[in-house]
């Protein structure tokens, strides 16, 4: 707490000093509806909210500024139709964006050539958002109480951050020491990214762990491109249980005019009591759009996906499907189908998403349905 009070007097102090410059605001909103049937429940479950952001941002003196950005998240006309794990709406599915008003973000940049920082309530998204992510896919984002900044040099850029509370997408504060460390190396057409990041929890030290690893990323000519990843992630600090992981990534995707196809693997580990995991990610990105896998399971996870995706002057789209298994014995959790779509209308993209999740041995048979499209203006 200590920690979290004298960031914020000090983004205020600098704050002041640079106030007298004149910034600029913009306002967003967000509309969403979303429906999803699940196994177990008799109702289905139909959220419609609205995320309305007001940001304001000071103009650079001499490299520093100021930015704060308010947020609201309503639901159309309430939220009684769904779960939004803080209404005690139980008997409907879980969808959630509870309705809250809130500081999303408030810190103090300094930006040039070579050197972004910023001090204060941050939003942080690292890479493919795999270990470090603002959860973006829901109505509140996850935002971090701290710093980060990235130094880029030659073909080396350093992001580094320092993470004292996570503010998550329950506007729920959870006190933490976090750090992490990517290095991105550019090679010709790769890009190396060594990282590390050790996460230390204040009041569930069961997830305290340290993981390290490397990426990989290329092209070959302008049809193919590929991702390699290995990282290795023990237990760190008071955690009560001991392990060690493994994770692998690996992707191809061929590109043909305005039409690709792709491939992947992931692997998580597990030993059936403990397995490799990502809190901080955006993981609805990751594993299904169902969001059946938001918490690895103990006998870890091994996704293998196809997917196809296209784009013209108006649409775009995008079909992916999935099979999970587990790492021990390897027996089957399920299928899913994912599916985008996105239309442009007047100036604006409307986006219909689908996801479809199949139960064999893990979870539950899951239908969900979403559609949003957002509007913003600067001033």
């Amino acid at each position: 707490m200590k920690r979290k009070v004298m960031l914020f007097l000090f983004a205020g102090l600098l704050t002041r000093q640079i106030e007298a410059e004149s910034g600029h605001f913009s306002l967003n909103l967000r509309y969403r509806i979303e429906w999803v049937s699940q196994e177990g429940f008799a109702k289905d479950a139909i959220a419609s909210t609205v995320r309305t952001t007001l940001d304001y941002k000071t103009r650079s003196f001499k490299g520093v500024y100021a930015f704060i950005q308010l947020e609201n998240i309503s639901a159309l006309p309430n939220d009684s139709s769904y779960n939004s794990k803080l209404n005690g709406n139980t008997d409907y599915p879980v969808v959630a964006d509870p309705e809250l008003t809130e500081v999303n973000q408030f810190y103090v940049g300094f930006k040039n050539e070579k050197l972004d920082l910023r001090l204060g309530r941050i939003l942080i998204t690292v890479g493919d958002h795999r270990y470090i992510g603002n959860v973006g896919w829901r109505q509140n984002d996850q935002t971090y109480d701290g710093i980060n900044f990235i130094y880029s040099i030659g073909r080396v850029s350093l992001n580094y951050g320092y993470i004292d509370d996570v503010n998550n997408i329950l506007g729920k504060e959870l006190p933490s020491a976090h750090h992490f460390l990517f290095a991105g190396i550019k090679l010709g057409k790769v890009e190396v990214t060594p990282y590390s990041v050790l996460l230390n929890w204040e009041k569930s030290s069961v997830l305290n762990s340290f993981t390290y690893g490397i990426e990989v990323k290329g092209r070959v000519r302008k049809i193919f491109t590929y991702e390699a990843e290995f990282a290795r992630q023990i237990d760190k600090g008071d955690n009560p249980k001991n392990f060690s992981h493994n994770y692998i990534f690996v992707q191809g995707i061929y590109s043909f005019s305005n039409f690709s196809v792709g491939a992947d693997y992931e692997l998580l580990e597990g030993n059936g009591q403990t397995s490799f995991s990502t809190p901080l990610a955006t993981l609805h990105k990751w594993d299904g759009w169902a969001d059946m896998f938001l918490v690895t399971p103990p006998d870890g996870l091994q996704v293998g996906s196809i997917f196809f995706k296209g784009k013209t002057k108006k649409v775009s789209w995008l079909v992916r499907v999935l099979d999970f298994k587990s790492k021990v014995d390897s027996y089957s959790y399920g299928k899913e189908i994912d599916a985008l779509l996105g239309i442009k209308v007047k100036g604006q993209t409307v986006f219909f998403k689908f996801a479809k999740y199949i139960e064999d041995n893990y979870g539950k048979n899951t239908t969900k349905l979403m559609s949003w499209i957002s509007w913003g203006v600067k001033k």
